[in-house]
C-alpha cells in the first residue's frame, strides 16, 4: 500500500487526537493506525542499511564484544511523543527506526565517534553536553530513501544508568525520562539521585577523582530512597531461553507482563518480517489499555542480546547495582580517611594549645 506524506501527518494528527477529540469516529482512528502501521514497517529496508554500516564499522575498528540492537518505535510510544511535541508532524520523526550500539569504554566510543563523524548528521552530544537528569549518550540521525533512522551510541556504564531509571519509571508509575508530572517530592529526591549518580559515574568511567561531596549526596539519596531494597523488588523476570533463531538474522516479538512476571517471546525469520509486524500491529492493539504490558518487536542475535540491549524491559539492575557497590566501598574508605585526618588535625591543635 502506498500511502502519502499527507496521509502520513493527518494519520499522526488523529492518533494524537483521539482520546482528546470525540469528534473522531472509532473507523478514522483504525484507518490511521493501518496507515502508522504501514509507515513504521516502511522503515525497515533503511534500517538494514544502517546496521550494515554499523557492522562494517565495528569490524574495521575491531570494537569486540559491542551490543547492537535495533527496533521500530512501539505505537504507544509515537503516541506519547506526538503529543510531547504538539507542532511535530508524524513524517518528520526521527527515531521511528532506531539502532543502540553499546560498547566497553569510552576508548571504544570515541573511536565510533570519530567513524561515524562523515557518515551521519549529529543530533545531541549527550555525553559533553548531559541532559538536565544525567542522560549521556550520542544521539545521530540519517536519511534513506527518505526514511530516518536513528543511531544511539554509549557505553555499558553510561546504558546501566539509563536502564536504572526507565525502570523506576516502569515500577514506581513515574516519568523521570520525559520529565512529565515529576513535581510531587519523590520524583524531585529520584531526579536528583540520578543526576547526581549519572556525575559520578563519568568521573568514575574517566577516571577522574570522585567528588567526595557528590558522592556524599549520592548515598544519601541512595539511602533515603531504599535504592538496594527497591531495585531487589523489581525482580527480574524469570530466565528466557536462549533459544536462537535458525538463521542469525530474525526478529523476536517480546510480550512482557510485569504485573504477573512473565515474560513470552515470538521468533520470526528475516524473511518473515510482515508476519511479524502483523502480529506486533494485533498484539499493541490488544493490550493498547493495559499499562502492566510492554509488547516490543525487535532484531537481535539471540534472546540474551535482547536482555543486554533492552534490560529496562526485564528489570535487570544488575550493572547498575554492582556500580553502586563499587561506590559505595569508595565513599566509605575515603570517609574513614578523611575521619582520621580530622582526628589527627584536632590532636596537633590541641598539642600546639598545650604548648
Amino acid at each position: 500500500m502506498k500511502i502519502s506524506k499527507s496521509q502520513v501527518r493527518k494519520a499522526g494528527d488523529i492518533y494524537r487526537n483521539y482520546r482528546i477529540d470525540n469528534s473522531i469516529t472509532k473507523e478514522e482512528y483504525a484507518k490511521a493506525l493501518e496507515i502508522i502501521t504501514i509507515f513504521r514497517s516502511q522503515h525497515q529496508t533503511a534500517l538494514d542499511t544502517i546496521l550494515q554500516t554499523i557492522d562494517n564499522s565495528l569490524k574495521k575498528l575491531k570494537i569486540d564484544n559491542a551490543i547492537v540492537a535495533h527496533r521500530l518505535k512501539r505505537s504507544i510510544s509515537i503516541e506519547k511523543k506526538l503529543k510531547r511535541f504538539p507542532k511535530m508532524s508524524l513524517d518528520r520523526m526521527q527515531d521511528i527506526a532506531g539502532c543502540r550500539i553499546i560498547v566497553k569504554n569510552y576508548k571504544d566510543l570515541r573511536k565510533l565517534q570519530k567513524e561515524f563523524r562523515d557518515k551521519f548528521t549529529l543530533r545531541h552530544n549527550y555525553i559533553k553536553h548531559p541532559k538536565d537528569d544525567g542522560y549521556r549518550s550520542i544521539h545521530y540521525t540519517t536519511k534513506i530513501d527518505g526514511y530516518f533512522v536513528e543511531i544511539q551510541i554509549r557505553t555499558q556504564i553510561q546504558h546501566a544508568w539509563a536502564t536504572a531509571l526507565e525502570i523506576v519509571d516502569i515500577f514506581e508509575k513515574k516519568s523521570l525520562k520525559t520529565k512529565e508530572d515529576i513535581e510531587d517530592s519523590t520524583s524531585k529526591l529520584w531526579m536528583e539521585f540520578f543526576r547526581v549518580c549519572s556525575t559520578i559515574f563519568q568521573q568514575y568511567e574517566f577516571k577522574d577523582n570522585l567528588d567526595y561531596n557528590e558522592l556524599k549526596k549520592l548515598f544519601y539519596y541512595y539511602n533515603r530512597l531504599k535504592i538496594e531494597k527497591k531495585f531487589s523488588a523489581y525482580k527480574e523476570l524469570p530466565p528466557l531461553k536462549n533459544k536462537t533463531l535458525s538463521k542469525k538474522d530474525g526478529y523476536y516479538l517480546v510480550l512482557i507482563d510485569l504485573f504477573n512476571r512473565e515474560a513470552k517471546y515470538f521468533s520470526f525469520e528475516k524473511n518473515s518480517f510482515k508476519e511479524a509486524i502483523d502480529n506486533y500491529q494485533a498484539l499493541e492493539e490488544l493490550y493498547s489499555t493495559n499499562p502492566d504490558i510492554v509488547v516490543s518487536l525487535v532484531a537481535v542475535e539471540d534472546l540474551n542480546n535482547i536482555k543486554l540491549a533492552y534490560p529496562n524491559f526485564f528489570a535487570d539492575s544488575q550493572k547498575f547495582l554492582e556500580l553502586l557497590k563499587i561506590l559505595e566501598h569508595i565513599y566509605k574508605i575515603e570517609k574513614e580517611s578523611r575521619g582520621i585526618v580530622a582526628i589527627a588535625v584536632d590532636f596537633a591543635l590541641n598539642l600546639i594549645k598545650k604548648s
